[in-house]
């Protein structure tokens, strides 16, 4: 992480608490990350499309998985005649929003002099429930916000200048999002490597041995939605072309692999970011730079999210089925509990520069993550045993799905 903040650095090193929302009530960021939270909102979006369960549902499922619109939104503008300068990455611009209002924006990337596209990042505010005022991307007509985005025709300021560019943009097309469910697997590539290069973080080199490919997770997810088979990965092939998998097993398969799968590997990359980031950036003792804690903060929020649909909330359901609750079926998750324990505990190390001392919490974590995959695999194989009960019949095909997804969370730490 290249987040930068000498403010706020300020009040990391002084112990000062920085008044971000809390996650869970259980631990408090030292850095903004509602816009990250909010892919738990694509997340929300995609489920509901997934249930009307026909062709047109799961498509527009796939437009939201592909594309999002909740979170780290950007416009791509055309500027009339080019850029009267140079423009560096974050300058900042002010412009014209659908409601009349100013709005505030950023250069996602520089650009130079007479450039004729310039792509700006929509600002965003610290209230989780309503952070960002333009969103859409693949999301559907009635789950956009565009109150906040750009006008289709205007003229933009950028800090320090008060010479007007004028530009023009299609405000339904050109407003993408840079971070995407599907992303979380497509760019692991670079995300999955230290500083972006090197060998992969040790867990996911693990799944990558087992499936054969880093994009296990996209291409399982896209077989789901797309009713196809996945033959290229070396091991755990998910096979859904066959007839007897109709909708019912595959929107199992497909929101399950979107949270766990996807996501879930996410919080784990954050961490050893962090690990990274630390060991690069900090001292022993002390440490005047945000990057380590800014990706422990982003772990924390995609465990959770701003609609708890992710990792938080499966642990909590298993527990409610296995009696792992801190009152056996019900309350807290012990796996939850234990969770944010081990965040509060490595935030502590991190900001003290303490890399070595932070880094074994990772596995610590991981551990936890793997308890409600394998809970929800033996539920499940326990549901289709239990099937031949003509009294409580079983749905298969669902049942079916869910014990699939979730073996192929857990199936490459076994097999190591």
């Amino acid at each position: 992480m290249m987040f930068r903040s000498v403010a706020l650095s300020a009040l990391l090193v002084a112990g000062v608490d920085a008044s971000f929302e809390k996650v869970a009530d259980r631990f408090t960021p030292l850095t903004s990350v509602t816009d990250h939270s909010a892919v738990s909102v694509d997340q929300t979006v995609f489920k509901a499309q997934l249930q009307d369960m026909t062709q047109m549902s799961f498509a527009a499922a796939k437009k939201v998985y592909v594309e999002g619109g909740n979170s780290k939104s950007v416009a791509a503008v055309q500027v009339t005649g080019g850029l009267p300068s140079d423009v560096a990455a974050n300058s900042k611009f002010t412009g014209r929003g659908t409601d009349g209002s100013d709005i505030t924006l950023t250069a996602y990337t520089s650009a130079e002099e007479n450039d004729v596209g310039l792509q700006l990042k929509y600002g965003t505010s610290e209230v989780t429930a309503d952070h960002l005022d333009c969103r859409v991307g693949g999301l559907p007509v009635s789950d956009r916000k565009i109150i906040g985005c750009l006008v289709n025709e205007g003229t933009l300021i950028m800090d320090g200048s008060s010479t007007p560019i004028t530009y023009k943009y299609d405000l339904t097309e050109n407003n993408f999002n840079e971070r995407t469910l599907q992303g979380f697997s497509t760019k692991t590539n670079k995300s999955m490597r230290p500083n972006g290069g090197g060998p992969y973080f040790k867990i996911f080199q693990d799944f990558v041995d087992y499936y054969g490919t880093n994009l296990y997770a996209d291409k399982i997810v896209m077989a789901a939605l797309d009713g196809t088979d996945t033959p290229d990965l070396a091991m755990g092939r998910v096979d859904i072309s066959s007839n007897n998998i109709g909708f019912d097993g595959r929107v199992e398969v497909a929101k399950k692999g979107t949270a766990y799968l996807n996501t879930g590997m996410y919080v784990l990359r954050e961490l050893y970011d962090a690990i990274d980031d630390c060991n690069r950036l900090c001292k022993p003792g002390s440490c005047n730079d945000d990057s380590a804690v800014h990706a422990l903060d982003e772990a924390v929020v995609f465990y959770h999210g701003t609609d708890d649909n992710l990792y938080h909330s499966l642990a909590q359901k298993r527990c409610a089925n296995f009696g792992t609750c801190d009152n056996l079926s019900k309350g807290y998750a012990k796996v939850n509990s234990n969770v944010f324990d081990s965040f509060n505990k490595m935030q502590s190390f991190l900001q003290q520069g303490e890399c070595a001392k932070a880094e074994p919490i990772i596995d610590e974590i991981a551990a936890q993550m793997w308890v409600p995959l394998i809970q929800g695999t033996l539920r499940y194989a326990w549901s289709l045993d239990r099937n031949n009960n003509p009294a409580e019949p079983t749905n298969v095909e669902k049942a079916a799905g869910e014990g699939a997804i979730f073996a192929a969370g857990i199936l490459p730490v076994i097999h190591k």
